[in-house]
């Protein structure tokens, strides 16, 4: 890639996390009982399939 890119003034870089994705087999909490309802995710992956 030659090209230089870009951004426009006031462009603001930003960067997130989870601590449920990072810390993983944390099952005392909303998100493990979400993820545990058939349906509810695509393709039926879980937070235990990543680690």
């Amino acid at each position: 890639m030659s090209e230089k890119l870009v951004f426009p003034g006031g462009f603001l870089w930003g960067s997130a996390q989870s601590a449920y994705q990072v810390e993983g087999t944390n099952y005392n909490n909303d998100w493990f009982e979400f993820e545990q309802i058939p349906g509810v995710i695509l393709h039926k992956s879980k937070v235990q399939q990543t680690e």
